[in-house]
């Protein structure tokens, strides 16, 4: 019979209760409010160590109880043994949670906080008609100088750059729907993300380029389903339908979080409304 190993470095003689058991009593968890909501963790200097965020903080809260050396990364462990002060704030919702949690990690920081401290990338998309030609183009730095024309829209999401080319293959597949795939503008199928795009359109392509207008404002939103309506048919072959499919659902999708992420916000840089390409831009293709 072999004798079971342990995986501890150096096995326990005692049982000993969880630090923030010790520290706080049993009493302190169980007053916990059963509800979404952020919490804080001071040390005994008052300094805010970390920010966390539940749909229950009576159970997020009381799963620190269960920190120990076999489970849990160091890093966790060093938390717990500095932690003389903790702080909750209730919400309505776990989503209400999750956007306070967002915005004070950007604001305070905490030294045991990772991810989310500093802001993600968000990208403007810019759409202007001039001199024939529809213009498009995406930046993170719209300047406030440039937004007598065009039309600004965002924040967008990080992810938005790479679904931009997508977008402005189906606003042309939609607004020239007679076009073999041979008569787009070759840019618009670089393998490489790009920021910009630009095309000639006609009269003919005034409503339509209208309602996207409105999209951009937010008062159309409809217009993104509209981008599919002229299906895998016409002067497409069936065999192109799972990738116009796919195109459109990467549109749809960031689109979405990008307007999710707007309404969060509660900050609007410019009025939705207008241009300027970031240094390293490619070339617009068309």
């Amino acid at each position: 019979m072999t004798a079971r190993r342990s995986n501890r470095k150096q096995p326990l003689l005692l049982v000993t209760r969880s630090p923030l058991s010790e520290r706080f009593g049993d009493e302190f968890f169980r007053a916990l409010p059963d509800a979404p909501g952020v919490y804080f963790f001071h040390d005994a200097a008052g300094t805010l160590l970390y920010i966390g965020q539940s749909g229950c903080l009576k159970h997020r809260l009381g799963s620190y109880r269960h920190v120990d050396p076999d489970r849990h990364p160091r890093r966790s462990l060093r938390l717990i043994s500095r932690v003389a002060r903790i702080e909750w704030r209730v919400c309505e919702t776990a989503a209400d949670a999750i956007a306070l949690e967002a915005a004070l990690l950007r604001e305070h920081r905490p030294p045991f906080n990772r991810a989310g401290v500093w802001p993600s990338a968000e990208w403007w998309l810019r759409m202007e008609r001039a001199d024939g030609r529809l213009h498009l183009r995406l930046s993170q730095t719209p300047e406030e100088s440039e937004t007598e024309s065009g039309l600004w829209s965002g924040p967008l999401t990080a992810g938005f750059r790479y679904a931009f080319p997508a977008l402005a293959r189906c606003l042309y597949r939609a607004l020239h729907p007679d076009a073999g795939i041979q008569n787009f503008p070759v840019g618009l199928f670089h393998a490489r993300p790009f920021l910009a795009a630009s095309w000639r359109t006609d009269q003919a392509h005034g409503p339509l380029l209208a309602e996207w207008e409105k999209a951009l404002r937010g008062d159309a939103p409809e217009f993104w389903e509209r981008l599919g309506e002229t299906g895998p048919g016409g002067p497409f072959p069936a065999a192109l339908h799972a990738f116009w499919t796919e195109q459109l659902g990467q549109v749809r999708e960031l689109w979405t979080q990008g307007e999710k992420g707007k309404n969060a916000a509660q900050t609007f840089p410019f009025p939705r409304g207008q241009p300027q390409i970031p240094g390293g831009a490619q070339k617009p293709p068309g």
